[in-house]
């Protein structure tokens, strides 16, 4: 459970799929969903 959880997390925050905040030392942490990043269309020469 628990350690399998924190584990997968954290596996997404490296692949900046997640962004964890924390605005105070012992404050909650909250989870956010990182914005997909926009891909701008090829232009043609």
């Amino acid at each position: 459970g628990v350690v399998v959880t924190f584990m997968a997390v954290l596996e997404l925050v490296k692949e900046s799929l997640i962004e964890l905040v924390q605005n105070e030392p012992f404050a909650a942490i909250h989870v956010r969903l990182r914005p997909a990043p926009v891909e701008e269309p090829n232009e043609p020469e």
